[in-house]
């Protein structure tokens, strides 16, 4: 339906507010949403604290495993296809597949590989692109500190490790949607 004097789409009010809400909370905040939202799911959902996050694909609720790091993996894509400048995104969307596909305990290096990759490509990539100096260097700072405590602290290091790296990457979504970037 097109308003004649304008020649333009009217839009009932109820779509006009989905669309303040989406410009609002785009694909940078959804995803930052999900990325820091997961490890605690997960540990609320099976009710304890496992080795880390790919851990909980066997968990008895599969799907608060899957169905996030799915999303995820999605809107990295979308992320990476919709905004050009950011094609490593699309890279990196696809390793967090490959991260759900190749499981822990059937393919434990490759599986490794493809979580080092992912975490590993997000840290650089902030280090890399992120319009703020000073988020550069905590990022750095607190990844080095994630995968140090990882190697030093044992059982459910990873998870944490983990979950602050998610942490690191969520932020950066966050400002740079907030720049204008997102």
């Amino acid at each position: 339906m097109t308003n004649a004097a304008t020649a333009c789409p009217v839009r009932s009010p109820a779509r006009r507010a989905f669309d303040a809400v989406a410009r609002y909370f785009g694909l940078e905040r959804q995803l930052a949403l999900i990325n820091v939202a997961v490890p605690g799911v997960l540990a609320i959902a099976d009710g304890r604290i496992r080795e880390s996050v790919s851990a909980y694909h066997d968990m008895a609720e599969p799907q608060f495993y899957f169905v996030p790091i799915t999303a995820a993996a999605v809107l990295f894509a979308a992320n990476g296809l919709i905004k050009e400048r950011n094609l490593f995104n699309v890279v990196l969307g696809a390793v967090l597949a490959g991260v759900l596909f190749f499981n822990l305990d059937a393919y434990g290096p490759l599986h490794n590989v493809l979580a080092i990759a992912f975490f590993g490509g997000n840290i650089m990539m902030i280090l890399l692109t992120s319009s703020r100096t000073w988020y550069r260097a905590l990022t750095g700072i607190g990844a080095a500190l994630a995968v140090l405590y990882m190697w030093q602290a044992g059982d459910g290091s990873t998870f944490y490790a983990e979950w602050v790296l998610l942490a690191f990457i969520s932020g950066h979504f966050v400002i740079e949607s907030l720049d204008g970037k997102g």
